[in-house]
């Protein structure tokens, strides 16, 4: 055989033998969601995700694929698979709230079917619960105060959310001057009315407004992240779940974990030394 021949024949088998490995180690993408991101779906809506490939159905579990409700919080229910394994769809085991954004997270740990990662910050979309119309013909119905014994506490933002998992939102306060998160949780009968006085304050820093809950540790109960202006930090506020739990700390001072934004800036979580029923919180300097 003549030397060219043998080197295009040499690269043809090359090519054929790595072709099929390409092909199998092709990272999985998402392709379709429903709902439509930054769309409305109803309270009860089921949420589906398509890939361009299988799934590793294993790799689907509560710690790859995360649902969170502003107000509902961590959302549970069943994973089913169709479409060749392509297409997984969640089916909450209760409604969403209307009004509500939903999160939607895909970890990094989710595969195809031959093992391949999704790319490595995974996935993740939200959508809107939808609400019914109404007059908007607003009374009022109820007066509270979230002093008490405080001279001033000076409300700067809040946080409607079922804290204690009972199925109705509840109300926290962010308070710049008394520096702390008050809760009000809802009386559960339909009134529209919250149970008073309010649970023991969780001190956070000075001058705190903006907030957002979350599921930070994964737990499944809803916590709440707040910066402070003066004491320069955001304050991870750990829920407890049933808002009358006894006192309880995911982790100690001792194993809280360091974050960084850059080679010079370090920060070290902190924890409050007294630690009301319903929550426990800790600092981060920013």
């Amino acid at each position: 055989m003549p030397r060219h021949g043998f080197r295009v024949s040499l690269l043809v088998t090359t090519l054929t033998a790595f072709a099929p490995l390409t092909a199998m180690s092709a990272q999985p993408n998402v392709v379709a969601t429903s709902p439509v991101r930054h769309t409305f779906a109803s309270p009860g809506t089921a949420i589906s995700i398509t890939f361009d490939q299988p799934v590793l159905t294993s790799s689907i579990d509560s710690s790859s694929l995360r649902i969170f409700g502003r107000s509902t919080g961590t959302a549970t229910g069943t994973v089913t698979f169709s479409n060749g394994d392509k297409t997984l769809t969640f089916t909450p085991s209760k409604p969403f709230s209307a009004g509500e954004t939903v999160l939607v997270n895909l970890s990094h740990d989710v595969r195809a079917a031959d093992s391949t990662s999704i790319r490595s910050a995974g996935y993740a979309f939200e959508f809107i619960v939808q609400s019914r119309p109404a007059a908007l013909n607003f009374q009022q119905i109820d007066v509270m105060s979230n002093r008490g014994s405080t001279p001033q506490t000076r409300i700067y933002g809040a946080v409607q959310a079922d804290l204690d998992r009972d199925g109705w939102i509840d109300l926290a306060t962010v308070n710049e001057v008394s520096a702390d998160l008050r809760v009000f949780l809802n009386r559960a009968d339909g009134s529209g009315l919250y149970q008073k006085p309010f649970l023991d304050p969780v001190p956070i820093g000075v001058e705190s407004s903006p907030n957002e809950p979350g599921d930070f540790d994964n737990d499944g109960k809803i916590d709440i992240a707040v910066p402070a202006t003066t004491s320069g930090g955001v304050w991870i506020v750990h829920g407890k779940g049933d808002g009358r739990s006894p006192a309880r700390s995911p982790c100690s001072p001792a194993t809280s974990p360091t974050a960084s934004r850059s080679s010079t800036s370090t920060a070290t979580a902190t924890w409050t030394s007294s630690t009301p029923s319903w929550a426990t919180a800790s600092s981060r300097s920013c």
